[in-house]
C-alpha cells in the first residue's frame, strides 16, 4: 500500500495525460492501439468514458480479428474470428493479490476496481448532494489512475482485460482487428485498425534535446509533439563521464502540457539539480504503452556556473565646469569577483540608441566623469562572467546650459466633412527635443486650450471637431519642448475653416395683413449668424408647389407686400434663410391669406326716361355694361321709401314701367352687379308730372 500512495503522488500532476486518448475518437467510447513485435500482433484498447470503463469491467471486451490475406492470397470471404472465443475480462482478485507486492501500476489497478482508498471526501456528516458528488469524483479518479497505470505497464493491462498478444499470426498477413465493450454489438461504439504484418513498427529514438542550465539546475527539453502519440512516457538518464548512466527516474516520466501550451505537449521538460562546474550528461529514451523501450535519444551535456545577480545602480552626480559631470553609482562589493567590468551608456532618448561612453571599468569604480550633450539619459551595466549584463535603470541628467527650442514653423491643417481635422508642420532642429504640444481655440479672443496631456513626437497631429455649431473657425498653434521641459515660444496661428454641415434657423411670420389685393407680411429674421438673405416663397395651395417672390439680402428688411392678388383666392406663404455656406434653412410655418373682392362693378352709364302720360308709363334707357350678372331697379314714389322694383338680366338696356299712378310723381335708381358680387354706384332719373 505505501508504494501505491507513492506512485499516486507522482503522478497526480497528469490524470488527463493518458496515451491511448486519440483526436480521431471523439465521440467514440472505446479506442484501440496494435504493434507488430516480430511474429505476434500486440494490442492495447482503453475505454474512454467512466460508463464504458465500468461496463466493460462488469461484461468485458470482445476483439474481433478478421483474416483479410495471407500467405499473399485474399481470403474471401474474410474469415471473422472472436480472440480467445469469449469477452476479456479482469482476471481473478487472487492473481491480482500475488502481483500488486512487486507491481506499483498492478496494484493502482486492482485498488481502482476493488478498493476504498479513492475517497475524496472526510468522513463525517454529508449533505446528499455532496456525497452524489464525491461518488462522481471518485469513479473519475478511479478511471483516470487505472488507464495511466495501464499505460505504462503492459503485464498490467493484460491483466485488467485491456491487452493481448496475437500469435496465431502468418508474417505475410493482413489483418483488421475491432474491439468493442461486450453488449455494444451492432453499435457505433467500437474502434479497428488495419494491421499489414509486411510492415513492422519501429520505435523512433527522441530528437529535439536542448539543455539549459541556470543556478544549480539543469532543464533538459525536448520535442514531443510527434512522439506523445508514439510513446506514453520516458525515461531520464543522468552521467558524469559519458559512460556510464544511471536512471534519474525509476517510474516512467509522463509529458503535460505546460499552461497557454493550446497544441499541448509540444516539449518534454524535465528538471534537474545540480552543483556549480561539474559536468553533467543527459540522454532519455521512451516506453510505449505494449511496454517497449525506444532507442535511447542522442547526448547532451554541460554544466551550471554561478550567474552575476547584482544590478549597479546610477546614485547621483554633480555638474563640473567646462561642461562636465560626474556620476556616481552603487554595487554589492560581494558580486565584484563575477564581475569582468563595469560600462556606462547613454541616449539622447529614453527609448532611443544607447551608446557607451566608457571603456569596460574595474568591478571596484564607482564613479565616472563625462562631457554633457544636450539630452542625456545615462545607464549602467555590469558584465558577468558568463557572458550576462545587469543593466540599471536610466538616469537623467539635465544640460543646464541648452536653450529653449526655437518657435515652430506655422503648422497647415485641413478639416474635412465628417470633423477630423489634421494639422503637420516642419520638425524642430534640437536633438534633445521632447516633442510638441498642440494648442486649440475657436474665437479669437478665447484663451488656447492645450489638447496634449504629454509631447507628441510626431509632427502630425489628428483632432475631431463638432460640426453642429454656428462657430465656422478652428485655431491651432504648436509649440515645441525639449527634455528639459523648456518651451519655445508659440508658432504662428493657423485658422482653419470650419466645413458648414448646418442649415440655419428658420426665419417665422408674426403678422400678415390683406389690403384690396395685397399682402403685408411681418417676419422674425433667422438669428443664425452667416445668414446672408431671406427667401420668400408663395403658393395658390392648388398643387402645393411654392414659387420664389422674393429675395431679401438686408438683415433690416423684415416685411414685404405682394400686390396684384386675385380675388377670392387663397395665398400661402413661407420664408427661408441662406447662410454663406449656401445652405438653405428648412421652411417657416405658412402664412395664410385669403384676397375678398374688391373691385365694384362698372357704373351705368346714361341713364334717361321717357314719360308718356296718356299711357301711363316711363321708359327707362342706359347704356350696356360689359362683364357683370346683371342690374338691379328700385323706385321711389312720391312721400314712399326707396324700394327695390325690378332685376334685370345683364342682356337688357332698357325698361318700361307700366305701373304708374297719374298726378305722382317717380325717382328711379339702377346699379349694375359684378360677378365678384359687388354693385356699382347708383345711377338716377326723376320723373314729374
Amino acid at each position: 500500500m505505501v508504494r501505491f500512495l507513492f506512485f499516486v503522488v507522482c503522478i497526480l500532476a497528469v490524470l488527463n495525460a493518458y496515451s491511448l486518448e486519440q483526436p480521431e475518437q471523439e465521440g467514440k467510447t472505446i479506442t484501440l492501439k496494435t504493434a507488430i513485435n516480430g511474429n505476434e500482433v500486440m494490442l492495447r484498447w482503453a475505454p474512454l468514458t467512466v460508463e464504458a470503463w465500468k461496463k466493460g469491467q462488469a461484461n468485458g471486451f470482445v476483439v474481433e480479428r478478421v483474416t483479410i490475406a495471407e500467405n499473399g492470397v485474399a481470403i474471401s470471404p474474410p474469415l471473422v474470428n472472436m480472440l480467445e472465443g469469449k469477452p476479456f475480462l479482469p482476471a481473478e482478485q487472487k492473481k491480482w493479490e500475488e502481483i500488486m507486492p512487486v507491481n506499483d501500476q498492478a496494484a493502482i489497478i486492482a485498488q481502482s476496481f476493488w478498493g476504498e482508498n479513492f475517497e475524496l471526501s472526510a468522513k463525517g456528516t454529508r449533505n446528499p448532494m455532496t456525497a452524489a458528488l464525491d461518488k462522481v469524483a471518485d469513479q473519475n479518479q478511479r478511471f483516470a489512475f487505472s488507464l495511466m497505470a495501464a499505460d505504462i505497464n503492459f503485464e498490467a493491462a493484460v491483466m485488467a482485460g485491456w491487452a493481448y498478444i496475437d500469435e496465431s499470426v502468418k508474417p505475410d498477413g493482413i489483418y483488421r482487428y475491432k474491439v468493442y465493450v461486450n453488449g455494444d454489438q451492432g453499435t457505433e461504439n467500437y474502434h479497428e485498425v488495419l494491421v499489414n504484418m509486411s510492415y513492422p513498427d519501429q520505435l523512433p529514438k527522441p530528437y529535439g534535446l536542448n539543455l539549459g542550465f541556470s543556478d544549480n539546475n539543469a532543464t533538459l527539453s525536448w520535442e514531443n509533439s510527434y512522439l506523445r502519440n508514439i510513446y506514453t512516457a520516458y525515461f531520464i538518464e543522468r552521467s558524469v563521464d559519458n559512460k556510464f548512466f544511471h536512471k534519474m527516474n525509476t517510474t516512467p516520466f509522463f509529458v503535460t502540457s505546460s499552461s497557454g501550451d493550446v497544441s499541448g505537449f509540444n516539449r518534454g521538460v524535465f528538471t534537474d539539480s545540480i552543483p556549480y562546474e561539474v559536468v553533467f550528461y543527459y540522454r532519455l529514451r521512451g516506453i510505449d504503452c505494449f511496454g517497449r523501450l525506444g532507442p535511447y535519444s542522442e547526448v547532451v551535456s554541460g554544466k551550471s556556473i554561478p550567474t552575476l545577480k547584482s544590478i549597479p545602480v546610477i546614485s547621483d552626480y554633480k555638474y563640473l565646469d567646462g561642461g562636465k559631470v560626474r556620476v556616481y553609482w552603487e554595487f554589492d562589493r560581494e558580486d565584484e569577483e563575477l564581475t569582468s567590468g563595469l560600462q556606462l551608456f547613454r541616449a539622447e532618448t529614453l527609448d532611443g540608441q544607447y551608446e557607451p561612453i566608457s571603456d569596460l571599468l574595474p568591478p571596484q569604480m564607482r564613479e565616472f566623469i563625462f562631457d554633457l550633450k544636450n539630452s542625456n539619459y545615462v545607464v549602467i551595466a555590469a558584465h558577468g562572467k558568463n557572458n550576462e549584463m545587469n543593466v540599471s535603470g536610466a538616469m537623467f541628467i539635465d544640460n543646464p546650459n541648452v536653450p529653449p527650442p526655437v518657435k515652430p514653423a506655422k503648422p497647415k491643417g485641413e478639416i474635412d466633412s465628417t470633423g477630423t481635422v489634421r494639422l503637420w508642420w516642419p520638425p524642430n532642429p534640437e536633438k534633445n527635443l521632447d516633442g510638441y504640444h498642440v494648442y486649440y481655440a475657436r474665437f479669437e479672443k478665447d484663451e488656447f486650450v492645450q489638447l496634449t496631456f504629454k509631447p507628441v513626437n510626431d509632427t502630425v497631429f489628428t483632432d475631431t471637431l463638432s460640426l453642429n455649431t454656428q462657430v465656422k473657425k478652428a485655431m491651432y498653434k504648436i509649440i515645441a519642448v525639449n527634455n528639459r521641459n523648456s518651451h519655445s515660444k508659440a508658432s504662428d496661428i493657423l485658422h482653419l475653416q470650419l466645413p458648414d454641415t448646418i442649415k440655419p434657423v428658420s426665419p417665422y411670420f408674426v403678422d400678415h395683413v390683406v389690403e384690396a389685393d395685397s399682402v403685408v407680411l411681418h417676419w422674425v429674421n433667422s438669428p443664425s449668424i452667416d445668414v446672408v438673405k431671406h427667401n420668400l416663397y408663395r403658393s395658390t395651395g392648388k398643387n402645393d408647389q411654392y414659387e420664389l417672390i422674393a429675395l431679401i439680402d438686408s438683415v433690416n428688411i423684415r416685411t414685404y407686400t405682394d400686390r396684384n392678388l386675385e380675388e377670392k383666392q387663397m395665398y400661402h406663404y413661407v420664408i427661408t434663410a441662406t447662410d454663406d455656406s449656401g445652405l438653405e434653412s428648412l421652411p417657416s410655418r405658412s402664412a395664410r391669406a385669403i384676397i375678398k373682392a374688391f373691385r365694384e362693378a362698372p357704373p351705368v352709364e346714361k341713364f334717361t326716361y321717357a314719360f308718356d302720360k296718356e299711357k301711363l308709363r316711363v321708359s327707362l334707357r342706359w347704356k350696356k355694361c360689359q362683364g357683370i350678372e346683371g342690374y338691379q331697379l328700385y323706385r321711389k314714389m312720391a312721400d314712399y321709401s326707396l324700394a327695390f322694383y325690378q332685376s334685370i338680366p345683364e342682356t337688357d338696356d332698357r325698361f318700361v314701367d307700366t305701373e304708374i299712378k297719374p298726378f305722382t310723381n317717380y325717382k328711379y335708381y339702377i346699379r349694375s352687379k359684378g360677378k365678384n358680387g359687388l354693385y356699382s354706384p347708383f345711377a338716377e332719373v326723376e320723373v314729374n308730372w
